[in-house]
């Protein structure tokens, strides 16, 4: 690794602990899966005709707008309803019932789908729970709670309206 990239590695994770400590300090987030990111931080530099990380970051911190745009650049809201079909039958085939057959009638099931950005994976788990509870639930009920969570408070917002496009239904 050269010195340049050395420093420019550098100056994106203080760019991001900024960022983290600026927009979510109380959410925890690993920063490091981030450093991948440094063609963004390099773009947004441009932008703004800086060409040293040092001027961004001082950018950056008197500038929450800017905070905040980096901040939404940086996540990857990739999602889809059954994205992995594969993963998706093999779920609804195998684990759910095996996990089906060990809890008592009326028992709860809760999910929790991270990073879920506009929510159709956590939709998608919700319908694949239902077809399954049919095929293998054998006369039980269950009450079933599916947590979504995100970063992105935008996603989550369009996530919680539960309004897709007509080619998704």
């Amino acid at each position: 690794m050269s010195l340049k990239c050395s420093i420019s590695v550098c100056f994106c994770f203080v760019i991001l602990l900024c960022l983290k400590r600026s927009n979510r300090s109380n959410q925890g987030i690993c920063v490091k899966l981030y450093l991948m990111q440094l063609p963004c931080i390099e773009r947004r530099m441009a932008l703004h005709q800086l060409s040293k990380m040092a001027d961004y970051i001082r950018y950056l911190r008197s500038n929450a707008q800017e905070n905040k745009l980096l901040f939404k650049e940086l996540l990857i809201g990739v999602t889809n309803f059954f994205r992995d079909k594969k993963v998706w039958q093999q779920l609804e085939a195998e684990v759910i019932p095996s996990l089906l057959s060990k809890y008592p009638d009326g028992a709860t099931l809760r999910a929790w789908v991270p990073a879920c950005s506009t929510g159709e994976e956590a939709y998608t788990l919700a319908m694949v729970l239902q077809q399954a509870i049919k095929k293998f639930a054998f006369g039980k009920h269950f009450n079933v709670q599916i947590f979504a969570t995100d970063l992105d408070d935008d996603a989550i917002n369009k996530a919680r309206t539960a309004f897709y496009p007509k080619s998704f239904s």
